[in-house]
């Protein structure tokens, strides 16, 4: 999704989940600033809307994912996901089967991930900034 389509399809997903985009982002700008090398998904299925931030090929083995996912019966959810172990304490393991891919962009499918699960909506790379 490039950055002029970010806010308007980006906002509508949170909406859609129950998150108000300035909950997630602040900051519109430097939040564009600081996923940069990230690029976004929007993916639907059923009621379930999950919005991804990928990191882009060249640092998906050092950077982090992160979704935001939920419908309109269940409170949002929001993981930021990690190939190696996470700099912080992990909740799980999550496996990304190559059949996931309706609900998960491909390039994270077919690995393992290790799960930072967050109480709070707020994008994790405006908490590591």
């Amino acid at each position: 999704m490039n950055n002029e389509d970010f806010f308007y399809d980006v906002a509508k997903a949170f909406s859609e989940i129950g998150l108000s985009v300035k909950t997630v982002f602040p900051d519109i700008e430097i939040a564009r600033e600081l996923y940069s090398g990230h690029r976004w998904y929007v993916m639907r299925k059923n009621d379930l809307t999950v919005v991804h931030a990928i990191p882009k090929k060249d640092a998906i083995e050092t950077s982090f994912w992160e979704m935001w996912y939920g419908s309109s019966d269940t409170e949002p959810e929001h993981d930021v996901l990690f190939r190696r172990t996470p700099p912080v304490k992990h909740h799980r393991i999550y496996e990304v089967r190559p059949g996931d891919s309706d609900i998960n962009p491909p390039q994270v499918c077919g690995a393992i991930w290790y799960v930072v699960e967050q109480a709070y909506p707020l994008g994790w790379a405006l908490k590591i900034f």
